[in-house]
């Protein structure tokens, strides 16, 4: 693993170390659980996660998830 992906795996490590998670039965949902994701990834994420789904699109990132067959 490169520095810079090591880097990252450990910060987004802390980030969840450091915020526990108070849940209740609306906190499985879906779209509370993207923007949730969505606030915790850095900027750089941010822009790698867009960048992958313009690329991709929704399809392309459920077949590398492995939740949507080809």
């Amino acid at each position: 693993m490169s520095m810079s992906k090591s880097g990252s795996f450990i910060r987004s490590a802390q980030r969840v170390a450091e915020t526990p998670g108070i849940y209740s039965p609306h906190d499985s949902d879906l779209e509370s659980l993207l923007l949730t994701l969505s606030k915790e990834l850095t900027p750089s994420e941010q822009k790698q996660l867009m960048s992958l789904l313009l690329r991709e699109g929704i399809t392309g990132l459920l077949l590398r998830l492995g939740i949507r067959d080809r």
